[in-house]
């Protein structure tokens, strides 16, 4: 498994030391690795003994089984986990398990794929649960896990993602534990009101969307302070319904004028609840 040289060259490297889950690279075009690394039986071998799995799904309840029957792990899906929005009856969810991996030191975490489809709303999701106590480790929106393997040498996985709701080219993301502090998609808990996904493209130059859902209809407004704490950017959004939302930022202040280069926080305010994004304008 490795990256032609014009993968290596399309790299955007993030700037900032090796803090908490977060995106390690991004870039376009193919990723050239092996697609399908982690259908590898060690993906499958959830005890260790060198046997692989039966990895099953029904509706949202996956479970792990060894040869014999016996039930090794099991977890329940909470739709919510998916999207804030799922309450649906015409809508419609699907949950792929994608392999047991090492995400983080400690943690042996089981990675799924999950999409919501209604109507209105087509919402991929990335779900890292922990086998330990089955907390959602991480929680990535609008996206999908292509490959996963130890892409920067530290003896952890790390997810390559497809960005798929972008359809002029294909774009990737490439996560993992040596990510920038703040980059990452913070876990929601159930009944959470607000739920922030990273903006893309990030780093970004002229402009950048972010993407979030609210339970709730609310009066809603986006911020974009600088890392001084001084507020650049505010725009009032008014009342929204639930569901999900975006929002493109042109890295303009609010008189219209071009901001310098650099790093600035990115704020969803939604009712009572707020949720900010760290990112990154390149000139």
């Amino acid at each position: 498994m490795k990256f032609t040289a014009l993968a290596i060259l399309g790299l955007t490297l993030l700037a900032g030391q090796a803090l908490g889950f977060g995106i390690l690279a991004t870039g376009t075009g193919s990723l050239d690795v092996d697609a399908y690394n982690f259908h590898n039986a060690s993906r499958y071998d959830f005890n260790l003994d060198g046997t692989p799995d039966l990895p099953i799904t029904s509706n949202l309840d996956f479970h792990v089984q060894d040869l014999a029957g016996t039930i090794l792990w099991s977890v329940t899906i909470d739709p919510t986990d998916i999207c804030l929005s799922c309450v649906s009856p015409e809508g419609s969810i699907s949950v792929n398990f994608v392999g047991f991996f090492n995400i983080e030191a400690g943690h042996y975490d089981a990675v799924f794929n999950c999409n919501y489809f209604d109507n209105s709303m087509y919402t991929h999701t990335v779900l890292v649960i922990s086998t330990l106590d089955k907390t959602i480790r991480h929680r990535l929106v609008t996206s999908r896990v292509d490959v996963a393997v130890d892409f920067d040498g530290d003896n952890l996985d790390d997810l390559a993602i497809q960005q798929t709701y972008v359809t002029v080219s294909a774009i990737w993301e490439i996560w993992g534990a040596n990510g920038p502090s703040g980059v990452s998609d913070v876990p929601p808990t159930h009944g959470q009101q607000l739920s922030v996904a990273q903006n893309y493209p990030n780093p970004f130059n002229p402009q950048t969307t972010v993407r979030f859902e609210i339970a709730n209809t609310s009066s809603a407004r986006v911020e974009v302070h600088d890392t001084a704490g001084r507020l650049v950017y505010q725009q009032a959004l008014g009342q929204l319904p639930a569901g999900s939302h975006q929002f493109t930022w042109r890295g303009v202040d609010s008189r219209g004028a071009k901001v310098a280069s650099g790093g600035y926080i990115f704020t969803v305010v939604a009712g009572s609840q707020r949720e900010t994004r760290k990112i990154m304008l390149l000139k």
